[in-house]
């Protein structure tokens, strides 16, 4: 559901053609990164079964905000505090990336599994039944 919302708020910003000011580039760039953080984190959840809509609202805009402000203090100080925030919320979309691949690896090897034994289950099930009535 979340990814949904991604990609729906980005259709719906592709038909609107306002230009961004440029002062605004960067902190834009870090919200989108740090909504990304959140949306994959939220799915992580769901998939983990422990997704909580309120942790994730809350989320989402404590990323956004905290990520642009970390960046406007670094800006008003003459610290270059984007690279920061950005290293941070891409290194954790990429750890939300790789557990939640071995989430579904799992659930699919899984899966795989209990078919093969459900198959083989069904098999000795026929060859039991023709023993019989031969």
């Amino acid at each position: 559901m979340p990814l949904l919302a991604v990609i729906v708020g980005f259709a719906i910003g592709l038909q609107f053609a306002a230009p961004i000011p440029q002062i605004y580039v960067s902190y834009l760039g870090l919200a989108v990164i740090g909504g990304i953080d959140t949306v994959l984190g939220g799915y992580r959840s769901s998939l983990e079964g422990k997704f909580n809509s309120s942790i994730f609202i809350t989320g989402f805009l404590g990323n956004i905000l905290m990520g642009s402000a970390l960046a406007w203090l670094g800006e008003q100080m003459g610290i270059n505090l984007f690279l920061v925030v950005a290293f941070v919320y891409g290194a954790r979309v990429f750890n939300n990336l790789s557990i939640i691949r071995r989430i579904l690896l799992t659930r699919w090897s899984d899966w795989r599994e209990q078919t093969r034994l459900e198959t083989e289950k069904a098999k000795q099930a026929v060859a039991s039944a023709a023993q019989k009535e031969g």
